[in-house]
């Protein structure tokens, strides 16, 4: 298996990285929130689901979680994800990953992990996505062609 990480991510910054192996998968594609986590957001194949859609502005605790039962198996690609929050530029809509830069990005979530972060995140919309191309069995698949994006508003 090859995993490529799309254009933009290679200029990525942001916090934290820790590494936290638990599965929070409730049996019904729901996640639990992660405790002291702001945002917990759920990465399955192909989808990507935030506890909330809107946030107030300041520094944020986010929690990405991919849990066991993540909608894939070993040889349909998604055995790593990855989750970046990204400010959208003016005028651009959710789903054409047209970003201002990436406030996050935490890489390398194996199946069953939750990794966190800290970023500070100012009034938008934003666009949370796992930007990750890989090639599995002769087969490619780019996470977010696939459906692993969506938006979210911080006031």
């Amino acid at each position: 298996m090859t995993v490529a990480v799309a254009g933009t991510v290679a200029a990525a910054c942001g916090g934290g990285d820790d590494d936290v192996d638990m599965d929070m998968d409730m049996g019904d594609g729901m996640v639990a929130p992660v405790a002291g986590a702001d945002l917990t957001v759920n990465l399955t194949n192909w989808a990507i689901s935030p506890t909330t859609r809107e946030l107030q502005s300041g520094t944020i605790k986010v929690a990405a979680v991919h849990p066991r039962d993540h909608g894939g198996h070993e040889s349909e690609g998604g055995v790593i994800h990855q989750l970046v929050i990204g400010k959208l530029k003016p005028g651009a809509k959710h789903g054409q990953s047209q970003f201002e830069g990436l406030e996050l990005n935490l890489t390398d979530i194996k199946v069953g992990e939750t990794k966190t972060g800290e970023v500070e995140l100012e009034p938008g919309e934003y666009e949370l996505a796992c930007l990750l191309v890989e090639t599995d069995g002769g087969k490619t698949y780019d996470h977010y062609k696939e459906g692993m994006h969506t938006s979210i508003t911080v006031k």
